[in-house]
């Protein structure tokens, strides 16, 4: 969403400036939040674009679709690409270079050539596969590996399905929130019939379910969904010296540019500044990369103003119970030698407030005692 959001805005602000899109996959641009609706509800893939190939056409975008950046040369200011339509390798220039690839989802490799019902929850491609397998098949038990807000709204998704699920965790439920957040999750998938199993995977065996060993112990599923955390999808970056972590992570600076003239990444792949703490992070949030897409189209040639930094906000929904964060936890501020005190607090909201059951309103604040602010 980075890319595509970045170039739209650019090409509106700058209408005689060229415009380069090029995106590998067949789906240019989508609301990733939106994919657990596109496998629970009756609507088509069309629903949750949010800029498709004709628009961005129509803004005067020059669209390589399909298209794969396999190398960049910083020093000419030239990309290559493999062309998706005919496999022909083009070489571009540029100006202007903005990274915003992405990232894969991690393999594990005790799932792979494991058969068709082990799925990864990405793309739409992978939803749309997965939606055709539990119309076909009918499935009654699913695993979920992993346990973090991709994770959990998957469960939802498949609970609405009507297909009992357990998810296997490692270490802690969505890793992202405080851990009382952690413990209050599990008690609510505990609630709804949800089996939380720590450990990690060991074996796979398939025919047509699957038997998965979990620390010693043997468990059968009709299918399995992998969603264990993203890897960078910057192998193209590697023989330059550009300056990123050893997994492929670009380092940003204030305004989204890396420490090559020229080159700025955004979205997944950056590790961007963060409001209250002095480290930068990796939000890996379809919000907080548009918001530095449009950032970027509006800065980029005068270069006027400073990023802020992001502060990370995330909403989960499970069973219609909401979990939200914004800015830093209690552990994160720990570990920056940050002076603070917490707070819990418990409300009950009035139905005039909101309209559901269970009115409860809990909140964790983290407050910075020296700079006075939460």
């Amino acid at each position: 969403i980075a890319g595509s959001t970045f170039a739209v805005e650019f090409k509106k602000n700058n209408p005689d400036d060229e415009v380069i899109l090029i995106n590998k996959n067949i789906d240019i641009s989508y609301i990733t939040s939106a994919l657990r609706y596109l496998l629970e509800k009756d609507i088509n893939k069309e629903d949750i674009i949010l800029y498709d190939e004709e628009y961005l056409k129509s803004l005067g975008i020059n669209l390589y679709p399909t298209s794969e950046v396999i190398a960049v040369n910083p020093k000419d200011k030239e990309i290559k690409i493999i062309k998706g339509d005919s496999g022909s390798v083009n070489v571009l220039s540029y100006d202007k270079l903005v990274i915003a690839s992405g990232c894969n989802n991690i393999k594990l490799p005790v799932f792979e050539n494991k058969g068709e019902n082990i799925f990864i929850f990405k793309k739409i491609v992978n939803v749309l596969r997965l939606k055709k397998y539990i119309k076909d098949k009918n499935p009654k038990k699913a695993l979920i590996v992993g346990g973090g807000p991709t994770g959990i709204e998957i469960i939802d998704s498949l609970k609405k399905l009507n297909i009992d699920v357990d998810v296997c965790e490692k270490e802690e439920l969505i890793p992202q929130f405080d851990p009382m957040f952690s413990k209050y999750l599990e008690d609510l998938l505990k609630e709804n019939n949800v089996n939380t199993i720590y450990g990690e995977v060991e074996e796979v065996k398939s025919s047509k379910s699957l038997t998965v060993k979990i620390d010693e112990s043997m468990h059968k599923y009709d299918f399995a969904i992998i969603s264990v955390g993203l890897i960078p999808n910057s192998t193209y970056m590697q023989n330059t010296d550009l300056k990123m972590t050893e997994n492929g992570y670009i380092f940003d600076k204030d305004n989204f540019e890396t420490n090559l003239k020229d080159i700025y990444a955004i979205g997944d792949i950056a590790i961007v500044k963060t409001k209250g703490l002095e480290e930068y992070i990796l939000p890996k949030l379809a919000s907080s990369a548009k918001k530095q897409a449009i950032f970027l189209a509006n800065n980029l040639k005068e270069g006027k103003k400073t990023y802020t930094g992001t502060n990370s906000p995330m909403i989960i929904n499970f069973q219609d119970k909401y979990f939200g964060k914004i800015g830093i936890n209690a552990v994160q501020a720990q570990e920056n030698n940050i002076d603070f005190v917490d707070i819990n607090l418990k409300f009950n909201l009035k139905e005039k407030y909101i309209d559901q059951k269970d009115n409860i309103l809990v909140l964790k604040a983290v407050f910075d005692t020296n700079l006075k602010f939460l």
